[in-house]
């Protein structure tokens, strides 16, 4: 999928936003020098620490939670991570718009694949503020979940929730605006990042408030 940077937002103008190959997420040394998500996962199972996520049906809105989804799904995944790396502050890192950013610009948008999120560059830890983030950011997407009943030829009646996402925006901009300091963004980078593709991904809602 090419990138869909518009004309206005060619990545020229903002150098340090620059899109390099898959896998990579930006043009910048402090970038390169953080590790993988990868680097803190644990083989040991967590109950306290663990994150949640789903490999398809992404569309404009990711969903990773700490506590599980409390529906089945044959796209439902969740890995552990180790102790001195709370999943609460990779669970904001992961609902943010600069993971969106990363995610939409280099992969397809309908499946979710493990390399895909572990790859991403990751250096933080015991960012506090992420953890308490990312306790009012699930809050939010469990308040604002619909219930969901679909008839499958292969698996009959499936009862799922479908997380309103895009109703936590203003929680999400907040985690945004602590990653740029650990990545070291400037303003417009982070107006940048708070504001991609958000046309389409709040669609009516941002004309007029009302989600329909």
């Amino acid at each position: 999928m090419p990138v869909k940077f518009r004309k206005e937002e060619h990545p020229k103008k903002f150098p340090h936003l620059s899109t390099i190959p898959k896998h990579l997420i930006m043009k910048h040394k402090k970038v390169f020098k953080q590790k993988t998500i990868n680097t803190y996962i644990s083989n040991n199972y967590s109950s306290k620490n663990n994150l949640h996520y789903r490999t398809a049906g992404i569309r404009y809105w990711i969903i990773f939670l700490n506590n599980g989804f409390q529906s089945k799904s044959l796209s439902n995944k969740f890995v552990s991570f180790v102790d001195n790396c709370p999943s609460k502050e990779i669970m904001s890192t992961l609902n943010s718009n600069l993971f969106w950013w990363y995610y939409s610009t280099n992969f397809d948008m309908f499946n979710l694949k493990d390399y895909i999120i572990f790859s991403f560059r990751y250096n933080i830890q015991n960012d506090n503020r992420l953890s308490k983030l990312a306790d009012i950011l699930e809050k939010y997407l469990n308040k604002n979940k619909k219930f969901l009943i679909t008839n499958s030829k292969t698996r009959g009646t499936v009862e799922s929730y479908v997380f309103l996402k895009k109703k936590s925006k203003p929680i999400i901009d907040e985690i945004d605006t602590v990653l740029a300091e650990h990545y070291g963004f400037t303003e417009d980078e982070l107006d940048f990042i708070i504001n991609y593709d958000i046309k389409y991904r709040m669609g009516k809602e941002l004309e007029n408030g009302e989600d329909e």
